[in-house]
């Protein structure tokens, strides 16, 4: 019998298909002149998504750095508005890198990304689940996956 995939081996895995997409998108939009025209404001474009998503990754790093070791689940701070706020930081900045590339195929890094963040987060949610039952549940319903709502 086989035994599942840890989720730190399902992260690991993810993030090497990830980076992989991400330059072959990259290089071959490149070595192929499929390239979109430069401008000031795709690269502020490109600028400001980075900037966004690593504010959103170092203070989802804060709240979350101790939860780990005294097995606690984070609902408040940043995780009261995303339930994923890694994926989401590292999806805009995956955009940005698109985007500042230029390369037309780099877009299909960014949905390769989405998927794979989508279907690692709710394999991580499974074990949540198991971890901390009807807190996870209730938390579930009430934060979104990802994009954060607006207004509360």
């Amino acid at each position: 019998m086989s035994k599942a995939p840890s989720p730190r081996s399902r992260l690991l895995i993810t993030w090497f298909i990830i980076v992989i997409v991400g330059l072959f998108t990259i290089c071959y939009s490149w070595d192929y002149g499929l390239i979109l025209p430069r401008s000031m404001y795709t690269n502020l474009i490109a600028l400001l998504f980075l900037i966004i998503g690593v504010l959103i990754r170092i203070r989802a790093l804060t709240e979350i750095r101790n939860a780990f070791r005294i097995g606690k689940l984070v609902t408040s701070g940043i995780y009261a508005k995303t339930r994923n706020p890694t994926y989401l930081a590292f999806t805009l900045i995956i955009i940005g890198i698109s985007i500042g590339s230029l390369a037309i195929l780099s877009f299909i890094w960014v949905i390769v990304s989405i998927i794979a963040f989508y279907y690692v987060a709710k394999k991580e949610e499974r074990d949540l689940e198991k971890n901390f039952g009807e807190d996870f549940t209730k938390y579930r319903e009430s934060v979104p996956l990802f994009i954060p709502k607006l207004k509360n």
